[in-house]
């Protein structure tokens, strides 16, 4: 599991530019129609985070000073998730749509954390599926259109990437990183806008027999990385090494297109619990990154995500 990290975070580099100007697909970037805009004030929003593991649905109330709190706070399993039985597309969105009708807010934010084309209008277009969710018949659905088909009262709704969301709703970040069930990071362009790079896709980096497919969240994402470690115990140690050069790799190449000091807003259950893990990243961020300030994310979506839909 050798892995030169110079050599890998250069043909990142190469990957990455080649695909911001259009010049290659090593990574399916997304433009969030989002920038950075300070919190709302007095304004009450649904925010609604679908997961890799679960579904968390809550009202954000922003007082008269743009303070936010989440309240009436619901969870419940993703739909289709590991544990739970595959779903054809509109039974999934009967459920979701199930859930809205329960508050009355007009504007609803809503993230999306799978691989989702956003749209001019702010509704997202489902490109499939990942973390092991079975949901058929998904690809091409527009979100906010087909969860207003099935509500009485229809909802001004936006779609956006939770890892958006983390950047929009922790004060200050640049950029921001999950790694959680997956693995993605955004970050502000120089246009102002946030731009959404599903780096977990990227397949740039070496495949072994044991890994279970070519794209880095396949190797590094908590979906993942308990059952690899399950079939290789006696390389925990490798594993975590490798998955902290893949991670800190695609963090300091996309921050090289933040501008000014690098405020990293970081979300997700594998950072902050795996504790070898992180700390090797953050050691490799260290050696070769820019300034970085990590900002801590959690609990960062559902803000992010009201924050969004205004």
């Amino acid at each position: 599991m050798k892995f030169d990290f110079e050599k890998y975070l250069e043909k990142f580099n190469r990957d990455f530019e080649a695909s911001l100007k259009g010049n290659s697909r090593a990574f399916p970037l997304s433009n969030s129609y989002l920038k950075r805009t300070p919190f709302p004030k007095s304004r009450s929003v649904l925010a609604l985070d679908m997961g890799g593991t679960n579904v968390r649905i809550a009202e954000v109330i922003f007082d008269e000073k743009g303070n936010p709190e989440v309240k009436n706070l619901r969870k419940f399993p993703m739909p289709g998730s590991i544990g739970h039985n595959a779903l054809h597309v509109s039974e999934f969105f009967d459920i979701i749509a199930n859930e809205i009708s329960a508050y009355d807010e007009e504007d609803v934010g809503i993230t999306f954390s799978y691989p989702c084309e956003i749209l001019n209008d702010r509704d997202g277009r489902i490109i499939c599926f990942s973390k092991q969710v079975k949901i058929t018949d998904e690809r091409d659905m527009h979100i906010g259109k087909e969860l207003n088909r099935r509500l009485e009262k229809k909802r001004k709704i936006t779609v956006l990437n939770d890892t958006v969301a983390c950047l929009l709703g922790t004060e200050n970040a640049n950029m921001s990183l999950i790694l959680g069930t997956g693995l993605n990071i955004c970050f502000q362009s120089e246009s102002g806008y946030i731009i959404n790079t599903e780096c977990g896709r990227y397949e740039g980096f070496p495949t072994y027999e044991f890994d279970f497919g070519p794209m880095t969240e396949q190797k590094v994402s908590g979906a993942y990385l308990n059952p690899l470690i399950e079939k290789l115990p006696y390389r925990k140690e490798e594993i975590y090494e490798r998955g902290a050069e893949m991670i800190a790799t695609e963090i300091i190449g996309i921050s090289g297109h933040t501008e000014g000091k690098v405020r990293l807003a970081v979300e997700g259950s594998v950072f902050y619990n795996v504790h070898p893990l992180r700390e090797k990243i953050l050691s490799y961020l260290e050696s070769y990154g820019p300034d970085f300030e990590i900002l801590d994310g959690r609990e960062k979506v559902l803000i992010g995500s009201a924050v969004g839909a205004l």
